[in-house]
């Protein structure tokens, strides 16, 4: 008997301030040694010319209808993304982002463990990010989710085994049986890979980590310069405070 790859959809959400590293991001995709997997592009950008300049670099992309919540754009992506992989029959749909540069072996490794939803290591800013894996273990209660204590990156790289419970994920695997059932909803003030991850656990479906592939945030440089400036500001104003001396009132 011939084994048969599942289907794969991978979706890429994207705008216009991702100018930066999108096209990185897609052909990084466009390159990957899986073989029966389809790429769409959907472009969350108030004007069409993001969405002109990739389609004459041969991706398939699609438009969403503009809010002015960039959270709403987001969902509205994510759904549109889930609508195609329902339409196409697909068996899995890998939900990402332009700025996250996933690894060559990203489809592959995620695949191969069949669950629900599994993400890989996003690291943020030195550290890694959602999925996030609390020292306490896996928390059932959603209203503590702020209290987790997270691994650090350095501590997180030596857990096993590879595929461990998580909460939420920016890029996820997510199963037919899942997307069929459950879409993205807009939640005012929380994530929307949290209430997923919430509205998965109450439909008894879980998430996974895969440990195993990791993914770096392409953050742009010009937030990355602000966020440097902010933080030795921050530091400075530290020290002031820190070398001024009581005297009393």
């Amino acid at each position: 008997m011939i084994y048969e790859e599942p289907k794969v959809l991978v979706g890429t959400l994207t705008y216009e301030g991702h100018y930066y590293c999108q096209e990185l991001a897609l052909h990084n995709i466009k390159t990957m040694p899986y073989k029966n997997f389809k790429q769409i592009v959907v472009d969350t950008s108030k004007k069409p010319t993001n969405a002109r300049k990739l389609r004459k670099l041969g991706y398939e992309v699609y438009r969403i209808k503009w809010n002015d919540s960039a959270m709403k754009r987001i969902i509205d992506g994510w759904n549109l993304m889930i609508k195609k992989a329902i339409d196409g029959g697909y068996d899995y749909l890998l939900c990402t982002a332009a700025d996250w540069i996933l690894p060559q072996h990203t489809i592959t490794s995620l695949v191969s463990h069949d669950a629900d939803i599994v993400g890989p290591l996003c690291k943020i800013k030195g550290r890694y990010g959602p999925p996030c894996v609390a020292k306490s273990g896996w928390q059932e209660d959603y209203s503590q989710f702020c209290k987790l204590d997270l691994y650090e990156w350095e501590e997180i790289m030596d857990l096993k085994p590879r595929l461990i419970k998580c909460h939420g994920a920016p890029i996820g695997m997510i199963s037919r049986r899942v997307f069929e059932k459950i879409p993205f909803r807009y939640c005012e003030g929380i994530g929307e890979d949290l209430v997923y991850w919430q509205e998965c656990k109450d439909n008894k479906f879980q998430f996974y980590c895969d440990l195993g592939v990791h993914v770096k945030h392409f953050q742009n440089p010009w937030r990355q310069q602000i966020w440097k400036k902010k933080k030795s500001e921050k530091k400075q104003c530290k020290g002031q405070r820190s070398s001024k001396k009581y005297t009393g009132r």
